[in-house]
């Protein structure tokens, strides 16, 4: 079922996909754009977070369809770091917290991805892949960009998280810091809120989706904007 006020077509512009966000934006500034456990975003402030992290990849020196692998589960940092990895002109790499460290491993080699974002609770996991790949020299990975899911919870919840002691302890980083490491939160607002000028075609690879059949291992699908 369609409401009345719902055309039958809809005309799909030929631009880069982050482009429908600043459309977005720019028509409906104070719409809300994301509901993240009652924190409202709307569509101006998400196109400023996309921007700002936008800067901070290219400030760490992202090139052109470089490779940021996101392994987050469905939290505002995903939707920002999506659209702000396509802003800064590079590729952005699906895959799920929950693959396997050995298939995520492959899956890095396999992408190339030179950047790597994700959950300080993930810190193990991070751990893991840095003792695999990193003695072996085969790393691609050059900055790795850790979030926390208390930073665009509602400030109730996010205190609720400070005041358990399980909670805290499951959401801190518990490896150390070196120069090729980061914390978003504490980088992004150094950034502006206006868009860096890059120019993205619509032909350039968006997305490398990795996905797999019943008896092969998950392959990455290719997708332009």
């Amino acid at each position: 079922h369609y409401g009345e006020n719902v055309p039958v077509t809809i005309a799909i512009p030929r631009i880069p996909l982050q482009g429908l966000l600043v459309s977005a934006a720019r028509r409906y500034p104070g719409r809300v754009a994301l509901n993240f456990e009652g924190n409202r975003i709307p569509y101006q402030r998400l196109a400023q977070e996309v921007n700002r992290f936008a800067h901070a990849l290219l400030g760490l020196g992202l090139k052109p369809d470089e490779r940021v692998i996101l392994i987050l589960p469905n939290c505002p940092q995903m939707v920002i770091s999506f659209y702000g990895t396509l802003t800064a002109g590079a590729v952005a790499v699906f895959t799920l917290p929950t693959t396997d460290p050995a298939e995520l491993i492959r899956q890095i080699r396999d992408s190339g991805a030179s950047f790597l974002v994700t959950l300080t609770e993930y810190d193990d996991l991070i751990q893991q892949i840095r003792d695999e790949l990193e003695p072996s020299g085969t790393s691609p990975l050059r900055h790795i960009l850790f979030t926390h899911i208390g930073d665009y919870l509602p400030l109730l919840k996010r205190l609720g998280i400070l005041a358990s002691r399980q909670q805290r302890k499951r959401h801190l980083l518990d490896i150390p810091l070196d120069a090729s490491m980061h914390i978003l939160s504490q980088m992004l607002y150094n950034y502006p809120k206006e868009a860096p000028e890059v120019e993205v075609s619509t032909q350039n690879l968006a997305v490398i989706q990795y996905t797999g059949g019943t008896t092969a291992e998950p392959k990455g699908v290719m997708l332009s904007h």
